[in-house]
């Protein structure tokens, strides 16, 4: 998403001298002040939802039958709406489950999507393929249902298919770009539930693979589908959480605009050496590492399960707590404290989009590994980008006011509104 600055919010920085820029005093700087706040406002509120750890995946099943290839592209509704202009309808009175067009003639979801095939149809056989030695199998689509998840896990349109009879090969090529060329935070994933030419049958627990706009072709052995579950694979899936979900970012920004600062007889003053301000941000790097990972590790093993609720919401609150800690310090000898506490939250809320991913978790620990490779990957990233503007900004007076008051201020309106929607609606 790229949120547009309204024209109200659009920063102007004027000198107040010719030359070497030099922030300018008294009204101005308010005034900067609160077009940042505006901006950073609207586009926060526009970017974010209540929870940060939902990405857009679209389902394609592949299952191995006995003379031929079955199976099922699942897309989400709201994708057909946003993606390829497909005006569904919400749901109605439907009940839960699949419905097909011979059992819901009524449903003008169904509808809708009958009048659309061809265009889906079109895109599908663009984006998602299977090919035996560089030679393309062709594949047929036979069936249309509409899938109706529980809650708010969303609503899927079914394209059903299969291929001609014919020898099962041994290795297959898949090209999958299903709605990622345009949005790299979307994965589409290839999910198995049986195996007829190994003997292989997954039930629940079905293995799959990941796809996205760094490998939308990917080769599939049959005959050792256990090995699916790639460790590395997992390492981008926790450098893409990090960097959509707006609220670890957010929390990570929130602790590193005072670290360049160090408070002297109850103000903030910029720190002497590049060093000292280094070694500030490589132990809140690690406070919030070893508390995530500690977190994240226990979640995804099950020893610890809290409602997603109550870990959103607090994720959140810690938010608001480290910029209010920031604009009126409080907890100055035990900010390692709060980092380290909420950090714990943060970790299982990175552990809630694992238990998401549709995966046969053989090689869990490895999985979990590569995953919090990732999301320390991703955090990195972050420090990289931050670290060095707001280093070489320290000693500004704008930085203070600016950045350091009014950047705590926007991130804590902002959190605190997502703590209010998470908690009580």
């Amino acid at each position: 998403m790229n949120p547009i600055f309204p024209t109200s919010a659009r920063l102007e920085i004027r000198s107040c001298r010719r030359g070497r820029f030099q922030p300018c005093r008294g009204g101005s700087v308010r005034r900067v002040g609160l077009q940042l706040a505006l901006a950073w406002l609207h586009v926060l509120l526009l970017s974010s939802s209540g929870s940060a750890h939902t990405t857009g995946e679209t389902y394609v099943w592949l299952n191995v039958e006995e003379d031929r290839l079955t199976g099922r592209v699942e897309i989400n509704l709201d994708d057909l709406r946003t993606k390829l202009g497909i005006d569904v309808p919400p749901a109605g009175d439907s009940a839960a489950g699949d419905v097909t067009a011979e059992s819901a003639p009524a449903d003008d979801r169904m509808t809708t999507l009958q009048a659309a095939q061809p265009q889906v149809l079109d895109y599908l056989r663009r984006h998602y393929g299977i090919s035996v030695d560089s030679k393309p199998v062709p594949i047929q689509y036979i069936d249309l249902r509409i899938l109706d998840l529980p809650g708010d896990e969303g609503s899927y349109a079914q394209y059903v298919y299969q291929t001609p009879v014919g020898p099962i090969p041994d290795v297959i090529t898949i090209r999958n770009s299903l709605f990622v060329e345009d949005d790299f935070t979307h994965r589409s994933l290839v999910c198995i539930e049986r195996n007829k030419k190994s003997g292989q049958e997954f039930e629940g627990e079905f293995t799959a693979m990941v796809f996205g706009a760094h490998n939308p072709v990917q080769e599939l052995d049959l005959n050792h589908i256990e090995l699916l579950l790639r460790p590395r694979d997992f390492v981008w899936q926790g450098v893409l959480h990090i960097w959509i979900g707006i609220d670890h970012i957010l929390f990570i920004v929130a602790l590193l605009l005072p670290a360049v600062l160090v408070r002297q007889e109850g103000k903030w003053v910029p720190v002497p050496s590049f060093r000292q301000a280094f070694l500030n941000i490589v132990k809140i790097v690690t406070l919030f590492t070893v508390a995530h990972s500690i977190t994240l590790s226990l979640a995804a093993l099950g020893v610890i399960d809290l409602p997603s609720r109550w870990v959103e919401s607090l994720i959140a609150l810690s938010i608001v707590l480290v910029a209010i800690n920031t604009i009126r310090p409080r907890f100055n000898d035990k900010t390692w404290l709060i980092i380290f506490g909420f950090g714990l939250f943060h970790g299982m809320g990175f552990a809630s989009v694992m238990s998401e991913l549709p995966f046969r978790m053989i090689h869990l620990v490895k999985v979990l590994i590569g995953f919090n490779l990732g999301v320390e990957l991703g955090q990195l990233a972050i420090v990289a980008v931050v670290f060095p503007l707001i280093f070489l900004l320290r000693k500004r007076e704008v930085y203070q006011r600016v950045v350091l008051i009014g950047g705590s201020a926007v991130i804590g309106l902002i959190a605190s509104y997502w703590f209010v929607e998470r908690a009580f609606t």
